[in-house]
Formats: C-alpha cells, structure tokens, sequence
C-alpha cells in the first residue's frame, strides 16, 4: 500500500465568526496542535470554523445565520484557509451567502477563488473527524444522535450521501403532505414513492458499505480502546419498499409519520468482549467505544482514500483518566494525522508537550 498522504492546515483565518472578530493562526504544526484557555474563549469555535471547510454542516450542525459574531451583526463570517492537499497547497473559504435569491440560511465554498465544478472535489481537498462533547451521550441519546453520527461518517466516504438524504427527506415530507390533506392521487403517490426508494436504495447502499468499513477497520486496526461490534437496524432497504409503503398510506396518514423508510435506521453498537449492548456500558466504556468508532473511521479513509484526515478533538482530554490520554496521544501520533485538540488546562497535553504546536487563546488577540 503507498504512503498516505497527510492532510494539515497551514494556516487559518476567521473574520467575525462566533466570538471571533479576527483570528489569524500562522505556521501551523503538521502534527498536533493543542488550544488552551478558559471557557468561553473561543476554543471550540476554531475547531468548529476548520469543520465548515468541508460540505458537512459542521461539528454542531448550527444555522448560518447563527454563527455571526452578534457584535459586528452587519458583517458577513468569513473563514479562509491554506491547506495541503493531495492536489498541493490550496485554499479553501467558506462564508454566509448574502447573495439576492440565495436561500436564507445558505453558505458558499471556494476553492482558490471559485467555486468547485465537482461535488466530489472539495471531498478529496479535505476530510474531517470530529468529537465533541455532546457524542459522549451518543449511546444513551435518541436514536437520532446516532443516525446523524452514522451519516456524517458515510459523506466521508460517499460525498453524495447528504443529498440523497435530503431528496428522500423531500419526497418523503411531500407524500405525507397528500395523505394528509386527503389528495390521494394514486399516480402522484405512486410516483413519489418511487422516487423515495431510489434515493433509499442509494442511501442503505451506502450506509451498508461504511459499516462493512468500520467493522473491518475495528478487526484489523487493534487500538487500546474497547472494541465495538457495529451493526444497523432497518437496514438495507427491502425490494417490497414500493408495495409496502402503498399497504402503509392510511396508517401513514393517519399518524402523520413515514412507518417505513432509511429515516427509522439506528446503530446499535456492542462492547465485544462482554457481548453487552453500548447503552448499558459504563460511563468509561461508553468513551472508549466513542474512541475505538472514530479512530477506526480513520483508518478506514486511510485505506480508502490514501489520505490522512484532520481530526478534531474537543474537549474530549477532560474526560479521560491520565492513562487513557495518554493511549489517545500515541494513537494520534501513530496515525501521524493533523490533529487539533482543545482544553483548559496546558498540563492536561504533558504527554505531547514536545510534539505539539500550543495556542494559549487567553494571549492570542489577532493571531499565533
């Protein structure tokens, strides 16, 4: 297998972003790169700006019009970024679209100063993989946490996979529309329902291969962390999809939701060694299996793609014992991936202190 190439961000600038007026961050390691400083600082927004430099929604799934800095409202956010790519050094920006007729709550990407003339394109510049907070509830939450999860690890893999799910949320939204205002026109029925299972099929599709993926990443990558079987429910799609959601309109109609379809799926997760059942872990074992999924995303988009993702870790330090930082700071240089950590204290990164680039947001103004 040829060497991977490892994908890192030179350097960064956001302009009126969240509670950013400017922030300009220069000279950037290729390896880890911690950000320190107290709550509320900003640490979070950095690594939340790096994320909408792909097409994903980013690591909180916020609106745009959310994420402009609520001093300077009459501003636009910007953020602007020189990355090493596969292709070379490129620059991808990112910024509210305030263009006439744009949809209100859209955003453009850029390329070297133009837009992408592919989808795909800007998949292959960058890929991100992020942890945060909220995800350490991931197997206690609602399921749909976990599909949101799922799914934002399958557009690592099929950048179209997001606009299969929005068509499917379409088709699907316009079919209970006519049920449930009794316009059942069987050939307009019949014909969204079509269109919702092909854009099933291509989803459970591509569901299906991620996890096949993941599972074999987990078998052949042995990390430290508590191993997980991965599997879905509701998945793939069945061929009698057409006939049964026909059987399904009066029910549908009369509860006002899709009984059927690729929006009920949930990941169910395994500790394997105990052979329990992720949500009835232990707090400790829960983290670990949030570890063990994402690192195996990770080297399955090694293998995938021969690229070496930039991976995001928020505040994740705080919530591991000293031993299993340090597990998680060998795994990070082991893969030798572009990995942006943040958190309060300095001292919590020990481990990496010598191999690591630190930002102290406290004395950072315009830049670092």
């Amino acid at each position: 297998m040829p060497k991977p190439f490892k994908s890192s961000i030179d350097s960064i600038e956001i302009y009126n972003f969240r509670n950013h007026n400017y922030i300009k961050l220069l000279d950037l390691s290729n390896g880890p790169i911690v950000i320190t400083g107290a709550n509320g600082i900003g640490k979070t927004n950095i690594l939340e700006a790096i994320s909408l430099l792909t097409l994903s929604k980013g690591l909180r799934s916020a609106k745009i019009s959310e994420l402009t800095n609520q001093e300077n409202p009459e501003f636009i956010w910007r953020i602007t970024a020189q990355i090493q790519s596969i292709y070379g050094l490129k620059e991808i920006s990112t910024y509210r679209n305030i263009r006439p007729n744009a949809k209100s709550d859209s955003r453009l990407i850029h390329i070297d100063g133009q837009a992408p003339q592919k989808k795909d394109e800007l998949g292959t510049i960058i890929k991100t993989i992020w942890v945060t907070p909220p995800m350490q509830q991931l197997f206690a939450g609602p399921s749909s946490d976990r599909r949101s999860f799922f799914d934002h690890i399958v557009t690592n893999f099929f950048f179209n996979h997001s606009s299969h799910l929005s068509k499917y949320n379409k088709y699907m939204r316009e079919r209970l529309k006519l049920l449930k205002t009794g316009q059942n026109d069987n050939h307009w029925l019949s014909a969204l329902e079509q269109n919702m299972f092909i854009e099933a099929k291509s989803i459970s599709n591509a569901r299906m291969k991620t996890l096949e993926m993941l599972n074999n990443a987990i078998e052949k990558h042995h990390t430290p962390f508590t191993k997980a079987i991965l599997s879905l429910s509701n998945e793939p799609i069945s061929e009698d999809f057409l006939s049964q959601q026909r059987l399904n309109r009066n029910i549908d109609s009369a509860s006002g939701r899709t009984s059927l379809g690729p929006h009920l799926f949930d990941l169910e997760v395994i500790y394997k060694e105990k052979n329990m059942p992720a949500r009835l872990c232990s707090t400790g074992e829960q983290k670990s299996l949030l570890i063990n999924i994402i690192l195996a995303q990770t080297y399955a988009i090694i293998e995938e793609f021969e690229i070496i993702p930039i991976l995001l870790f928020d505040e994740i330090i705080s919530h591991l014992d000293n031993r299993n930082r340090e597990l998680l700071f060998e795994e990070i240089l082991k893969i030798n991936a572009q990995a942006w950590l943040s958190g309060i204290d300095p001292v919590s990164f020990a481990y990496i202190k010598d191999k690591a680039k630190f930002i102290d947001l406290t004395s950072t103004t315009s830049k670092a």
